[in-house]
């Protein structure tokens, strides 16, 4: 949805780009992350990116698959070697992995496409998860 810029103050919307999805002040002209000119409308809901979340190939006698939670709620399960990519919109999220009593939580804060990549700590048996 584009909303005027009149209607989006009356109505005490946050503002976003419309371009790039970032956080806009209602007296801006350009976009202080993209730098185009939001004076012919703002956003009311923030753009969404995509998260890619990779699971390294890894040699266990038992490999289960990794449950995902995003903010709280069960999405999915990526196995050995397997990716999976989630649309999601701009800004902090909370992804977590588990399986069985082992979990990791890495926080985010969505911005741009980015991604995760999960593996088993071979020594300690936890769950590892990088953001790149």
């Amino acid at each position: 949805i584009i909303w005027p810029i009149d209607a989006v103050i009356k109505r005490g919307f946050k503002m976003f780009c419309k371009y790039c999805g970032a956080y806009v002040d209602s007296d801006a002209i350009f976009c202080s992350k993209c730098g185009k000119p939001v004076s012919d409308g703002f956003s009311a809901t923030p753009k969404g990116f995509t998260l890619s979340i990779f699971r390294e190939s890894q040699t266990f006698l038992l490999n289960p698959p990794i449950d995902i939670l995003i903010d709280g709620e069960k999405r999915l399960s990526i196995s050995n070697g397997g990716s999976v990519e989630l649309d999601l919109p701009t800004g902090a999220h909370t992804i977590e992995f588990s399986q069985s009593m082992r979990r990791r939580s890495v926080l985010i804060d969505l911005f741009r496409d980015m991604q995760i990549i999960v593996k088993w700590n071979r020594i300690t048996g936890g769950i590892e998860a990088s953001v790149e």
